[in-house]
C-alpha cells in the first residue's frame, strides 16, 4: 500500500508546478511583448479602456494628417492671393499715373493699355490654367470640413472667398439729394423731417443715426460715425459726405441772394453767361464753405460743398426778371426731377430761398445695404422707401484713358486690393488656427498615448522579479515533486525486498 502522505505531497507539488509554470509564462510573455494585457483574460476591463484610447489616438493622429493637407491647399491659395495684389497695386499706380493732369489723351490710352494687360494677368493668375485657382480661388473652397477626429463637435468648416475678376470690385449706395423750398424771406428748413432711423449694413455691422429736422448728410456721416462707424470702417465702408446744386439761367438780368448767409450777387448776361456770378460766388467761398465751377456753355454752374453741409439760398431778389433753376445733384448727375424736391425755381415773387441737403455716398469691398424705418413723406428723409441695395462696379469695368475714369480706377482698385487683402488675412488667421490646433492636438495624442501605456504597459522591474520568483517557486515545486516520488519508490522496495 502506498504512503497517502507522500501521495499528497506529490499533488501538491504538482498543483505547485502547474501554478509557478503558468506565473512564469506570464511574465515571460509579458517581457516580451512589453505589455501587461496580452489577451482579454489578463484584464478586461483595461482591455475595453485600452481599446478606446487606442481609438481616439488613432482618430487624432489622421486628424494632424488632416490639418497638414489643409495647410498645403491654404498655403497655395495665399500664394496666390500675394500674386493678386502685387498686380492690383501695380494698376493703382497706372491709375495715379493717368489721373495726373500733366498726361494728354495719348498718354492716357498708353498708361489704359498697361492696365489692359495687367488685368488679362491677374485673369489668368486667378483662372486661365491654373488649377489650383480655380479650385482655391473662384469660390467653391466653401464650408470645406477639416475633420480633426469622431464626432460632430471635432471639425472644423473653412471657406475662400472667390477673388476672380467679376467677383472684385466696388459696391455703392448711398442717400439721395433733396431740397426745400420758401416763398418768404429768411432761410428754409432743410427737407429733411425728424423721427426715422436710419442704419447701414455690411459685413454683419451695423451703424445708425435718428435722424433731425434739417439734418445735412455731413451730420448723418458723424452721427454714423460715433454710434458704430467703427465696426463700419472694420468692414471696409467708406463714407463721403457731398453736397452739390447746379444752376442754370432761365432768363437774363441782375440778381441778389444769401449764400450761406453770405451776400452775393452778379449779372447774367444776355445769352444766359453765368460768368460773373461764379465769380461772385467763388470770391465768397471761404466765408460760404461753397464753390463755383462754371459747365463749357457758361449757361449752368455747379455749386459744391465738399463737406457735404446743407446749402442754403435766400433772399433772392432781381428787378429785371433774371430766374435761376435749380437742380440737386448726386455724384455730378441729376438727382431726380422731382419739382419741390430735386428741381425748383427762384424767382422774384416765387421761391425765394432754397436749402439743399447733399448725398452721403457710401463705397466697401462687400454689399452694402441701407435701411430707414418709419416712413417719410417724399424728400424727407435720405431715402425713399425702407431698403436699398448697393450697387457693384467690377474691376473688370476700370479705364484709365481719360483723367475722370482714372480716379475711379483709383477707388476701384482701392476697395478691390481690400477685398483681396481681406482674404489673405483670413487665409493667416485660419493656418495660425490650424497651427495651433496641430500643437494642441499634439498634446493630446501624447496624453492619450501615456494613458494607453499604464494601462497596457508592463512594469518591467516587477515582471522580472515575478518571473524570478516564478522560477524560484517552480524548481521548489519540482524538488518537492522529485522527494515525493523518491519516497514511494524506496517505499515499494521494501516491500519487494
Amino acid at each position: 500500500m502506498i504512503n497517502s502522505g507522500s501521495a499528497g505531497a506529490v499533488n501538491i507539488a504538482l498543483q505547485a508546478i502547474s501554478a509557478a509554470d503558468q506565473d512564469r509564462s506570464k511574465s515571460m510573455e509579458s517581457l516580451q511583448t512589453g505589455e501587461r494585457i496580452n489577451k482579454a483574460g489578463d484584464d478586461v476591463a483595461g482591455v475595453s479602456g485600452a481599446a478606446k484610447l487606442r481609438g481616439e489616438i488613432t482618430a487624432v493622429a489622421q486628424g494632424i494628417r488632416n490639418i497638414g493637407d489643409f495647410g498645403g491647399f491654404l498655403g497655395t491659395a495665399e500664394t496666390i492671393h500675394t500674386g493678386a495684389i502685387d498686380i492690383l497695386q501695380s494698376m493703382r499706380v497706372l491709375a495715379l499715373q493717368s489721373a495726373n493732369g500733366v498726361n494728354s489723351g495719348n498718354e492716357r490710352f498708353s498708361i489704359n493699355d498697361q492696365a489692359q494687360n495687367l488685368l488679362t494677368q491677374y485673369r489668368q493668375e486667378t483662372t486661365g490654367g491654373n488649377l489650383a485657382a480655380r479650385f482655391l480661388v473662384d469660390g467653391s473652397f466653401s464650408d470645406k470640413q477639416l475633420t480633426l477626429g469622431a464626432g460632430d463637435d471635432k471639425s472644423l468648416n473653412i471657406s475662400i472667398r472667390s477673388i476672380q475678376l467679376p467677383d472684385i470690385g466696388r459696391f455703392s449706395n448711398g442717400t439721395e439729394a433733396s431740397m426745400s423750398f420758401t416763398t418768404g424771406a429768411g432761410v428754409a428748413t432743410g427737407p429733411i423731417q425728424s423721427g426715422a432711423v436710419f442704419r447701414v449694413n455690411s459685413l454683419g455691422k451695423t451703424a445708425e443715426a435718428t435722424l433731425e429736422q434739417g439734418m445735412s448728410a455731413r451730420q448723418l456721416a458723424d452721427k454714423l460715425r460715433s454710434n458704430g462707424g467703427e465696426s463700419l470702417a472694420a468692414a471696409g465702408v467708406e463714407l463721403i459726405a457731398t453736397t452739390q446744386v447746379k444752376l442754370t439761367s432761365l432768363a437774363a438780368g441782375n440778381m441778389e441772394f444769401k449764400l450761406n448767409g453770405v451776400s452775393v450777387g452778379g449779372i447774367v448776361g444776355g445769352d444766359g453767361d453765368l460768368t460773373n456770378l461764379s465769380s461772385q460766388l467763388n470770391a465768397q467761398s471761404n466765408r460760404t464753405g461753397v464753390t463755383a465751377s462754371l459747365d463749357s456753355s457758361r449757361t449752368s454752374l455747379t455749386l459744391t460743398d465738399a463737406r457735404g453741409n446743407n446749402i442754403s439760398l435766400s433772399d433772392f431778389q432781381s428787378s429785371d426778371g433774371a430766374r435761376l433753376e435749380l437742380t440737386a445733384l448726386e455724384d455730378g448727375a441729376d438727382a431726380g426731377a422731382t419739382s419741390g424736391i430735386h428741381t425748383g425755381v427762384l424767382e422774384s415773387g416765387g421761391n425765394l430761398g432754397a436749402t439743399i441737403t447733399g448725398r452721403l455716398s457710401l463705397l466697401g469691398h462687400e454689399n452694402i445695404s441701407i435701411m430707414q424705418t418709419a416712413n417719410t413723406g417724399a424728400g424727407q428723409g435720405f431715402v425713399e422707401g425702407d431698403l436699398k441695395n448697393s450697387t457693384f462696379e467690377s474691376l473688370g469695368s476700370v479705364d484709365l484713358s481719360t483723367a475722370e475714369g482714372a480716379m475711379k480706377a483709383v477707388s476701384i482698385l482701392d476697395h478691390s486690393i481690400a477685398r483681396v487683402e481681406t482674404g489673405r488675412g483670413r487665409l493667416g488667421a485660419t493656418q495660425n488656427t490650424l497651427d495651433s490646433l496641430t500643437r494642441g492636438l499634439g498634446r493630446l495624442q501624447t496624453n492619450l498615448e501615456s494613458s494607453h501605456a499604464y494601462i497596457m504597459g508592463a512594469d518591467m522591474a516587477k515582471e522580472v522579479s515575478h518571473y524570478a520568483q516564478s522560477r524560484i517557486m517552480l524548481n521548489a515545486a519540482q524538488a518537492m515533486l522529485g522527494q515525493g516520488m523518491k519516497v514511494q519508490s524506496q517505499f515499494l522496495n521494501l516491500l519487494q525486498g
